[in-house]
């Protein structure tokens, strides 16, 4: 059996079995469907059973528990035969606790800050469970972090926390703004996205001209409809020549004001480029932002592990 190993899933709805499948190689597993079968051994390299109760006799539920004894692995329950249920069903045989944190990106920069800033005890990215990021149409950058929070927790169950962020410079009106990460074009390039900022402002000469702030938009999504947005900003410049190897996205380029750097004693002049990720966490929009929603995240998280 190739992969990490192969989940079998009993009962199911037939018409469901390719997204049963999509879902199940997503995680790195091989699907081992069986709609009414009665399986006599568990399959080679076997990682948990997962049975379906509402559309399977006894006599199949009960095969399906001595498969699992035999293979000595998690046997998982549900009732509805949804793709959803599946979902939740499977982290929970693959151990996911319920009370882990989805972090609604895929983005790689986005999620080394992101758990460095919020230090839940565990977290999980969409790459971890195999779900893509939806389409970001907003118009804005709250209207893109619910949209990012809203379809990770759906599809996982689990709680969501979502960033959208970007780099709004006044003489452009705005731009990059919600668009920052495609600004130099698809495909997304984060080299093609600094050169066509510094085309952009290629007449503007002084910090002044040159004023910019960074913007980051938390939303967070759980049971019940829980829904809590938290956002923070940072104000400064656009050099005129990326600086520095840290960060991501614009950092090399983008100067924070220097009341903003003096305040927590770095010397002005400086991109985010040029920073430790242990300065830029100390005063950075993202950072802001989570100063305001980790309070909130963390009594969620301890009242759903509570109620278990």
């Amino acid at each position: 059996m190739s992969r990490k190993g192969g989940i079998l899933l009993v009962g199911g709805l037939g018409r469901q079995a390719p997204q049963y499948r999509a879902l199940v190689e997503g995680y790195g597993y091989e699907l081992v469907y069986r709609e009414r079968r009665v399986l006599s051994e568990p399959p080679a390299a076997l990682a948990a059973v997962l049975v379906i109760t509402s559309v399977v006799s006894p006599a199949l539920r009960q095969n399906a528990a001595r498969v699992a004894e035999l293979a000595r692995v998690p046997i998982v329950y549900l009732r509805a035969a949804t793709v959803e249920a599946v979902r939740r069903a499977l982290n929970e045989a693959l151990g996911v606790p319920g009370e882990a944190l989805l972090l609604a990106t895929h983005n790689p920069g986005k999620v080394a800050e992101l758990t460095a800033l919020v230090q839940a005890p565990r977290i999980k990215t969409l790459s971890d469970l195999g779900l893509p990021e939806p389409v970001e149409d907003g118009a804005t950058f709250e209207d893109n972090a619910r949209l990012k929070a809203t379809a990770a927790h759906e599809a996982s169950g689990l709680w969501a926390l979502a960033d959208d962020s970007g780099l709004s410079v006044d003489v452009l009106h705005g731009a990059p703004g919600v668009d920052s990460a495609y600004y130099g074009g698809l495909p997304r390039c984060e080299e093609k996205n600094r050169q066509a900022l510094l085309r952009a402002l290629m007449a503007y000469k002084t910090p002044e001209e040159r004023r910019a702030r960074f913007h980051c938009v938390l939303c967070l999504r759980g049971p019940g409809g829980v829904e809590v947005v938290r956002s923070g900003t940072l104000e400064g410049h656009v050099a005129h020549a990326p600086r520095g190897t840290g960060g991501f996205g614009f950092d090399p380029l983008f100067v924070p004001a220097p009341q903003e750097l003096a305040a927590v004693g770095l010397p002005a002049g400086l991109t985010f480029g040029e920073l430790s990720a242990e300065d830029k966490h100390r005063l950075s929009h993202r950072a802001r932002a989570c100063a305001a929603m980790v309070p909130v995240l963390r009594e969620r998280l301890r009242k759903e592990q509570a109620s278990r």
